[in-house]
């Protein structure tokens, strides 16, 4: 099948795969230089594996939709998540637009699922936080989808010479 999930899903697998390495990775460097008990693995696995599905999703939505702009938009997205993050930065150190970001961004479900996580505690919050950036994954995905449809439609009406593709893509 050379449909558009089909080709989505082949070309997320190596990624997945990568993923599945930094996790190993994040994991273990929590448990051993993080110092975070071994008996909370499991929940900071949830968290760390749901928060590497986002990420990549969101940047692999962005490698198909418009390639070149994935690292201005990436590190945009970054500045704007950290300034929303009260337990990297105090919020109150930023205007109130990003005041009013704060618990709203990914990049914050992901640290209080995963402080949650490492401290043992409520798993309400941890179970909010994977949840959350699962079904983030999962938009992101299907939005993946119709931007790769849309790319082969663009391809096929090029191949065709019934319009020409634009300088951007």
């Amino acid at each position: 099948n050379r449909g558009p999930g089909s080709l989505v899903w082949r070309s997320l697998k190596p990624l997945l795969g990568l993923g599945l390495l930094q996790s190993l990775i994040a994991v273990t460097l929590v448990h051993t230089l993080g110092g975070a008990e071994w008996t909370t693995i499991g929940a900071t696995s949830l968290v760390v594996g749901a928060g590497i599905l986002a990420y990549l999703s969101l940047h692999f939505l962005l490698w198909v939709w418009r390639p070149t702009w994935v690292p201005a938009i990436s590190i945009a997205l970054a500045v704007i998540q950290i300034a929303s993050v009260a337990t990297l930065v105090p919020t109150e150190a930023f205007p109130a637009p990003y005041r009013l970001l704060e618990g709203l961004t990914p990049l914050a479900w992901f640290t209080d699922s995963l402080l949650a996580a490492v401290a043992g505690g409520d798993a309400s919050r941890i179970a909010a936080g994977v949840i959350s950036l699962v079904a983030l994954a999962g938009v992101l995905t299907v939005l993946s989808v119709i931007a790769m449809k849309s790319r082969q439609a663009a391809a096929l009406s090029e191949q065709l010479g019934l319009r020409e593709v634009a300088a951007t893509r």
